[in-house]
């Protein structure tokens, strides 16, 4: 097992520990693979079936940044509601097309 899996893993388990119905998908340069193995940065999409809520995002984030602060490599996250992502409404669609294009399901 890489040293991307083990951290496939803690992000997962961290995520799903405060969510356990998310769904979690690595994007960005990070997501292509290009990115995985340097210290940059991951971008996350959480998407969630439950109302987006203040306490919940500082939860998911504060718990992202102590693994990320363990390992080294910064999160950034984006956390959706999974109804409103799937709504063709959803306001930002370039970014939503991007997810869908380039993104990877952890």
């Amino acid at each position: 097992m890489d040293k991307n899996d083990d951290i496939i893993k803690k992000v997962k388990k961290t995520v799903l520990a405060i969510v356990p119905d998310a769904e979690i998908i690595l994007f960005g340069s990070s997501g292509q693979g290009d990115g995985k193995d340097s210290n940059s940065g991951w971008k996350l999409l959480i998407l969630i079936d439950q109302t987006l809520a203040r306490d919940l995002i500082i939860t998911i984030t504060d718990h992202l940044y102590q693994v990320g602060s363990e390992i080294g490599i910064p999160f950034g996250s984006t956390v959706v509601p999974k109804k409103d992502w799937n709504s063709p409404n959803y306001p930002n669609q370039s970014f939503k097309q991007m997810i869908e294009t380039d993104g990877t399901f952890l």
